[in-house]
């Protein structure tokens, strides 16, 4: 006859198969590599997916089927993306904010991959030691996709990844913030439509709210002040005109002057008459 079996052997392969289910389930699902990163330093983590796709209903994805074709990590403000290292067979793409914070990292396959991928990441966490990040995931197949994106806030069919914050390496420390790139600038040729309208271009209109401004005209006749001569600059003078009054006078100044010489030619006496005993000989009678 079989001995009964006690309470405490009985418990122990219940308490074991427990052990191997949490961890098959724990492993059906992406997560990071060690699970925690230190805070304020450079921290090296491992994405993995763990499985593939399946069309498999229920949270049970096993191995999963299909393989990966893309894969999205929603970067959350307490982490900052410093480097993303090339993976073979797999395209990379960044998604930044205006401050040039990286938001979401994609990665895309480029040739058929096998169902697990595993993505490396240097990061640099902010926080307090014990903190728990939520890293939301998108994993996408041919014909299937997950969203691991449960958070204890926020509940949902599939988890997001959970990263535990602990203390700060010293031997490695936080590289500096790189900066934000820069922006696209204005071109430096305005466009058509900026250039200054000219009275060329001025459209004819009834209304007058239409019309543009008139200019002021400036009064001729108004005294314009100049400005007063700045030290160390250049004296600029200019030729005076020459008023008509001026040439007026001139001109009568001429034409008296030629009238008081035709009168004196006039008041000028005859010449003498040659003496008789003077005459020629043609001239005697």
């Amino acid at each position: 006859m079989r001995p009964p079996s006690s309470p405490l052997g009985r418990a122990v392969p219940l308490a074991l198969a427990l052990v191997l289910f949490t961890s098959a389930a724990a492993l059906a699902h992406p997560y990071v590599h060690g699970g925690e990163a230190p805070v304020d330093s450079l921290a090296s983590l491992t994405l993995d997916l763990a499985h593939g796709c399946t069309t498999d209903d229920g949270h049970d994805h096993g191995e999963g089927g299909e393989p990966t074709t893309d894969v999205s990590l929603e970067v959350p403000p307490e982490m900052r993306i410093v480097e993303v290292p090339e993976v073979d067979g797999w395209e990379v793409a960044l998604e930044r904010a205006a401050d040039g914070r990286v938001e979401v990292v994609t990665w895309t396959a480029t040739t058929a991959q096998e169902p697990a991928p595993a993505f490396p990441l240097d990061v640099v966490l902010d926080g307090e030691p014990g903190t728990e990040l939520y890293l939301r995931v998108f994993q996408a197949c041919d014909d299937l996709s997950y969203r691991w994106v449960g958070t204890p806030d926020a509940p949902a069919e599939d988890p997001a990844v959970r990263l535990t914050v602990t203390a700060a390496d010293p031997d490695r420390p936080a590289p500096p913030p790189a900066e934000a790139p820069a922006e696209d600038g204005p071109d430096d040729a305005a466009p058509e439509n900026d250039q200054p309208r000219t009275d060329e271009d001025a459209v004819d209109t009834d209304d007058p709210a239409e019309q543009p401004p008139a200019e002021d005209a400036t009064d001729e006749s108004e005294e314009v002040e100049e400005p007063d001569a700045v030290e160390g600059a250049p004296i600029v003078t200019t030729e005076p005109e020459t008023s008509p009054v001026l040439w007026l006078f001139v001109g009568l100044v001429v034409a008296a002057l030629v009238i008081a010489l035709i009168l004196a030619l006039r008041r000028r006496p005859p010449a003498a008459a040659a003496p008789e005993g003077e005459l020629d000989d043609g001239d005697r009678p």
